[in-house]
Parts: structure tokens; sequence; C-alpha cells
């Protein structure tokens, strides 16, 4: 686009106003260092922070306490991070101050992901020595390797062995880069291992740690003598205690006085620390310090797979774990990497140098190796015999191609007309055995037979069959409540004479509820006194399905249900005068039924489920029950139920093969007139406290 005269003009205007303007925008940044405090303060926080802060450390809060130190968790106002802080303990020496500064200036000097970072060093207001350092959140590794043993799920899934493996290879790194400088760890053990949330695992506690030289076993660096540990300032102290290490982790050269360390002393401890994490418990262990120190020397280590019972170990590893527990050091890996790149072979697949493979387990670690390969030449020769048997059958196929085809065509016709013969005796054999089943009344597993039947009435066209299959399924549907399928089902049939009234109650029913609800108890004693005048059996099939389907109702509420059962399995008339005539008693120690001078003799229902789902009296949950002067005269009448306390006062005799119902019942204390003599009654039940009554 051309500019034109008043296009030039506008530019000039607005070229003159910026050059004017530009003296005020330039004082914007001039004025920048007539700030006062509180402008100050909020641009410039950091600064002015590290001016008014007083002291170093604050916020102290106690977290532990060791054998040597103390450890607080503290907030580094130099830095705004928590960090930890340890001191002497308070009785501490001069010599144990010493010792502490020690392992502080120590660790200093190490510094690799996986050792713990020491920050500060130095002496508080009160000239005691302290020093900072990571606070590291998380667990031990004894900690992680105990809730694992515990079966804790959480563990258990964040923990499996691969991610421990994964640790333990991050350990060694850390004591062969400590190795590269010089300096031997001399306590690795799973107490002094953290490992954190985010997968960082960091070596701990380096107060038993020693420096040596080159030529005492470790392959150093090439570094200047200044960036390496001083041994003269930090090995000449004297420790205190007896025991330099940890028993079962401590290398056998640790536990025998005057025995030189090396390299090969921590590659056994790192051993242990393997065991460990195989097995759940160290190689060496005993009920004294002294009987540990001997197994150690002794050097008797039971290899993991014969250790622990119901878990497979991998040889390659147990060869690798048993080669760094060596009794001599000379039988160890040379070094911490030695050992590690072991760890490497087994964890990519390839057989340990300590495990000696021969070629039959070099082939089954290859394979394991390359799945995908080998899947494919498996494959790939299976395709190949298929080809083979392929082309092989077509050569004799082409040969009878008519002969086959005559003979497909034949068999076709023998299946159809097998099929068609099977079909009809299959909805043959349906309509007999639902004749059956509404014949014997036998209602149980009504879900899945009502899914059965319902398959079935897609294909069924005959209409006897449809009729017997229909009303078998419709009461099905009845006994579990589902009211309005039951109706839809009567409705497509003639109904039988007998289950008349049972078409008439489910349209009544289902026009209140839907299928998905149940009765309520009130409910439920209006129909059950419905089928008693006309299906007894319907009655127990709904009252087994009612029970099954409430085990947490109140028994109050279900009282009024028990009652009716009662008086429908002992014929009794319903009247009002029996109507909720049993009363629940709370006690202490449960619920108390009387029914003392009440005809009752039955309380199993007659269908063929367990005596416990047939007792009407078990839903009741009782602690005690009072039978005395009813109509019971057979004890076995009331098994299946549980009471802890039975009367049954007016009973005169009990045979002796039916003792058996007082285990069944687990009764504790029976109130009795039997004619028995005490004597007899212990003898044939000894866990039963018999009392005689008047």
């Amino acid at each position: 686009m051309r500019e034109t005269p008043e296009m030039s003009d506008d530019y000039s205007e607005l070229e003159q106003e910026l050059t004017d303007r530009l003296p005020d925008l330039e004082s914007l940044y001039e004025d920048s260092g007539d700030m006062e405090g509180a402008e100050q303060t909020y641009l410039l926080p950091i600064l002015n922070s590290l001016r008014e802060a007083h002291g170093h450390y604050t916020d102290e809060t106690f977290v532990s306490a060791g054998g040597e130190k103390r450890i607080y968790k503290v907030r580094d106002l130099h830095t705004d991070r928590m960090v930890a802080l340890a001191k002497p303990l308070e009785d501490a020496t001069e010599e144990q101050k010493e010792q502490f500064l020690r392992e502080g200036r120590l660790t200093a000097c190490l510094q690799h992901p996986n050792i713990l970072s020491i920050h500060d060093e130095g002496l508080d207001e009160n000239g005691d020595p302290f020093f900072t350092m990571e606070y590291v959140h998380g667990d031990t590794l004894k900690t992680i390797i105990r809730r694992i043993q515990r079966g804790d799920e959480d563990y258990v899934k964040r923990f499996p062995l691969s991610r421990l493996l994964e640790l333990f290879v991050k350990i060694c790194d850390g004591i062969a880069y400590a190795h590269s400088r010089g300096v031997l760890h001399l306590d690795i053990k799973p107490a002094n291992i953290f490992v954190g949330p985010y997968g960082e695992a960091l070596l701990c506690d380096w107060g038993l740690a020693k420096i040596i030289r080159s030529d005492d076993g470790l392959d150093t660096d090439e570094l200047p003598a200044e960036e390496l540990p001083n041994g003269d300032i930090l090995n000449d102290l004297t420790r205190h205690g007896v025991v330099k290490g940890t028993p079962g982790f401590m290398a056998p050269e640790q536990v025998k006085p005057g025995q030189q360390i090396s390299a090969q002393t921590d590659v056994y401890s790192l051993g242990a620390l393997l065991y460990f994490i195989l097995i759940f418990r160290p190689p060496v262990s005993g009920t004294s310090m002294t009987e540990v120190a001997e197994r150690t020397l002794a050097g008797n280590i039971i290899a993991p797979s014969r250790a622990l019972k119901g878990r497979s170990i991998a040889s390659g590893l147990e060869a690798v774990v048993m080669k760094a527990l060596s009794l001599k050091p000379e039988d160890r890996y040379v070094s911490v990497q030695a050992f590690r790149d072991e760890l490497d072979r087994y964890l990519m697949g390839f057989a340990t140098k300590a495990q000696d493979a021969g070629w039959l387990m070099q082939l089954w670690l290859l394979i394991k190796r390359r799945k995908f390969a080998f899947r494919v030449a498996v494959i790939s020769s299976i395709l190949l015999l298929l080809l083979g048997v392929g082309a092989f059958v077509r050569v004799v196929g082409e040969k009878r191609q008519a002969e086959a085809a005559r003979s497909e065509a034949e068999e076709n016709l023998r299946l159809y007309k097998e099929e068609t013969e099977v079909s009809r005796t299959l909805s043959d054999s349906i309509r007999a055995t639902a004749l059956d089943f509404i014949n014997d009344e036998d209602f149980l597993n009504a879900p899945g037979k009502i899914k059965s039947i319902n398959s079935h009435l897609l294909q069924e066209t005959d209409p006897e069959n449809r009729q017997v299959m229909l009303e078998y399924l419709a009461m099905l549907h009845f006994v579990v409540q589902d009211f309005r399928q039951a109706a839809a089902c009567f409705d497509q049939i003639t109904v039988s004479q007998r289950y008349e009234a049972c078409r008439d109650l489910a349209k009544q029913y289902g026009a209140n509820k839907t299928d998905e609800e149940w009765l309520s108890a009130t409910e439920m004693v209006s129909l059950l006194n419905e089928l008693k005048r006309h299906i007894r059996n319907v009655a127990y099939y709904m009252a087994y399905y009612y029970f099954s389907e409430h085990p947490r109702m109140p028994a109050e509420e279900l009282l009024p249900v028990v009652e009716v059962m009662l008086d429908t399995l002992n014929n009794l008339s319903y009247t009002e005068k029996s109507m909720n005539s049993l009363e629940l008693v709370s006690g202490e120690q449960g619920l108390h039924l009387s029914l003392a001078g009440k005809p009752y003799s039955v309380f199993i229902m007659p269908i063929p489920v367990t005596i416990r789902q047939a007792n009407v009296l078990r839903p009741l949950k009782l602690h005690s029950l009072d039978l005395s002067d009813s109509g019971l005269n057979d004890l076995e009448r009331i098994s299946g139920m549980l009471v802890d306390e039975l009367n049954i006062a007016g009973l005169k005799t009990i045979p002796s093969f039916k003792f058996y119902v007082f285990d069944r019942l687990k009764v504790k204390k029976v109130f009795h007139t039997l004619d028995h003599p005490d004597k007899y009654l212990r003898k044939h039940a000894p866990d039963v406290e018999f009392i005689r009554v008047d």
C-alpha cells in the first residue's frame, strides 16, 4: 500500500508526542531508588529476610534419639527450607563430641545422590556441636521389609522384589562412590537406609566409617589429595563400645579383633542386606551377640532357597548372595562395582558368573530375554508346518472331492434329522422337568430357574409345554415376591385350581409394590396367613426367601413372621387371640423367648434346604429359649438354631444317641426335669451345665 500525504502527517505527530513523554517514562525507573521501607519489604523479600534474620535455625522439633545423637527437625532461615539437625547426646563427653563432628565432616566429604547430604556443621550458642543434613521423608528399608512381612497390602504392592532390587542397586552405587573416595561404611544395614516417596534411596549413619589408602584394597579415583577426606584427622579416634557394627550384618573380619578390613568388608554387608531383602531376615542370627559372632566366624550360612519355604529364589540371584557372603574376603567380589555388575547381569536376564550356569540354563535365560523373538520363531515354525500339512491335505482332498461332497451332504441331512429329534426331546424334557417341579412344589434356586425357563420359552411353541412352564415360572416369581412378574405369567395361561389363590394374591400385592421391594413384616404376616389357608408349602418357601434376604432385620420386627410360621408348621388356626402372642425380652446377654406352655412341637420347615436354613427360630438369634411344658417331645426338632440357654422342663427322657443336638445348638446351660441321673447327663454332654428345676 502506498503512503499518502495524510498518513505521513499522522506519523510525524505520533513521533513528536512520544518524544515529549519519554522523560516521564524514564522517571518511573529513576524513582525506584527512593522506595520506602514497606515498598522494599514487598519488592525485596529475600534480601530483607536475610538482613532481619536472628540466628540460622528455628522452629526446632524433636524427631528421634539413637545411641549417639539426637535428631531434630528445624527451619533453615537462610534457605527457607526444613532440614534435619543432629546433636550429640546431652551427657556426651568431649571425645564423644569430637567423634560426632568426625561423622558429620566425613559424611560432608561424600557428595552422591544415594548418600545423605550434610549441609552445615558447627557449634551452637552454647558451644555444643551440631550438623545439619537433608530431612528425609519416607521409611527405613527395615520398616518397609517388616510391613511387607506382616502382609501390609499397600507396602506389598509398592515394593515388589524388582523394586527392592532397584533400591539395593542404588545403595551399591553410593557405597562404590564412597570407596572411590577411600571411605568404608562398615555399618550397612536396613535401618541405615532411608527410602523416599519418589524413588530416593539414601545411605546414612557413617559413624563407624573408616578412611583407608588405595593400597589397602580400594580402587580410588585419581583425585588431588586436598579433595579426599583427611584420614589422619578423621580416623584417629577411639570408638566407644565393643562391637563395631551390627550383628548379623558384620563381616567375619569385623567380629574377630585384629583382622584387616577392606572393600570386601562392605561387600559382605551388602550381601547380608540383599539376603535380608530376599527372605526378610539376616543371614546370621542367634539369641545373643556372642552366638551371632560365633556363627558369623563359622560361615555356615543357609542358602536363601533352603531357608525360605514357600517362595522360590532365582538360582542366579542366590549365587550372587552366597558369593558376597563368603567367609574369606578373597572369595567375595573384589569390589562393590563387581558386585553391582553381577546384579546388572541378573536384572538383564543373563547368567551370573557366580551361578556357573550350564548350557541349558544359558538357553533358558536366552529365551526369557528374547521372548518376542522366540515366540516369532516358534509361530513361524508352526506356520510352516501347518502350510506343509495344508498342502498335503489339499492334494489328498482334491482327489476325493466328489466323494467328500456327497458324504458331507448325507451327513448334513443326518445331523438335521438328529437336531430336530433332539430339539423335540429337549422340549418334552423341559416340560416334564417343570411338571415334576410344580407337582413337587420345589421352588428352590428361583432366580436360576427363572433365567433358564425364560431362555427356553423363547424357543418353545408347543401350547401344553408353555402352559406348564409359564405356571411354574409364575410361582417362582411369586415365592421371591416378584408379584407383578408372577401376575403377568398367570395372565398368559389358564391357571390350575391349586394356584388360583396365588394368582389373586399376586395381583393384590403387585398393585402396591414394585418387584424390587420386599414386603414389610406386617404385610408378610398377612400374606402368610392367606397362604396358610390354601398352600402351606408355598408359605414355607416364601418364609425361606424372606429370612434369607433379611439377615439383619431386628428380631422384634421379625417375630410376628416367625410366629405365623410356627402356627403354620403346627397346624394352629389363625385367631385374634393367637395373633402376636409371643414377646421377646431383652437382657444383658441377649434376647430371650418364652414358648412355655405353647403347643409347638415342630420348628423346621419341610423343604429341601439345610436344617439351619429351615429352622424358623434361628433368624431371631436368641440367647435363651424356654420350651418348658411345651409340645416339644423330640430334641432333634429344634436342631439348626444356636442358643446359649435352654429350658426343656417337662421333657422326661432323651435317648443317648440324641445328645449330639446339644453340641449342634452350642448350648451352655440347660434347665430340665429329666429322669436321667446327673452322671448320665455329664457323660453324654460334658460341655453342658445341667440344672434341675421343680
